[in-house]
């Protein structure tokens, strides 16, 4: 279905068995962090479909779930979601937990008015905080606690400004809505000349992982 973004959930699910390999914690308990990452990011995608709904109709996007489940439905759904990713992340208790209240957290303020950080500029920071989230609890208990910062900082430039480069493809319906974005305030032809210099940069910080020693 439309209201679920599979292939973002399982880009989480990919990053916390990451995680889970480079910590040496590959185990069963690895499950329960794959569902707690999972529902916390499919909560994010149907809450932001909610707000999201007046829009799609303009743009002519259909919602077929939204549609048969009605406003009350919708909800429990999404009310489903955040718990199941809360309670997912009991076991972990307490650093999993606080990381998985932060991801939902941010999904929240991600989606919803009158904060609704998706129409700023630096919405794609929140696909790298969320990224950095879920390599960190894959790499749950942490070892060799000293070498994590560096590769949490560069793990999110690197997201934040790879992905940059996505907000293409919505360009025309960005500009209606006035969304900011790298296109729809720098015109089309300099977003793209920014963004590639941008995601240029990111292919950049993955290296300095092999210089910081």
């Amino acid at each position: 279905m439309e209201e679920f973004k599979i292939l973002r959930g399982i880009y989480a699910i990919l990053v916390v068995l990451l995680g889970a390999y480079l910590s040496d914690h590959l185990n069963l308990s690895t499950l329960l962090k794959i569902f707690a990452i999972f529902f916390a990011w499919e909560y994010t995608s149907l809450l932001n479909n909610w707000y999201d709904r007046k829009i799609d109709e303009k743009l002519g996007k259909k919602r077929k779930c939204l549609k048969r489940l009605k406003k009350k439905g919708y909800w429990i759904m999404i009310i489903f979601f955040f718990l199941a990713s809360f309670f997912c992340s009991l076991p972990f208790f307490p650093l999993g937990t606080s990381l998985i209240l932060v991801s939902l957290f941010l999904g929240t303020i991600y989606s919803v008015p009158p904060v609704r950080l998706r129409k700023h500029i630096f919405s794609s920071c929140f696909i790298g905080a969320g990224t950095v989230i879920a390599l960190a609890l894959g790499m749950l208990p942490f070892k060799h606690s000293a070498f994590l910062l560096p590769i949490f900082l560069i793990t999110f430039l690197s997201v934040s400004v790879g992905t940059v480069i996505r907000d293409i493809e919505s360009y025309e319906a960005d500009k209606k809505l006035g969304i900011k974005t790298i296109f729809t305030i720098f015109g089309k032809k300099n977003g793209k000349k920014i963004s590639a210099l941008l995601l240029f940069i990111s292919f950049i910080f993955p290296c300095l992982l092999y210089t910081s020693d």
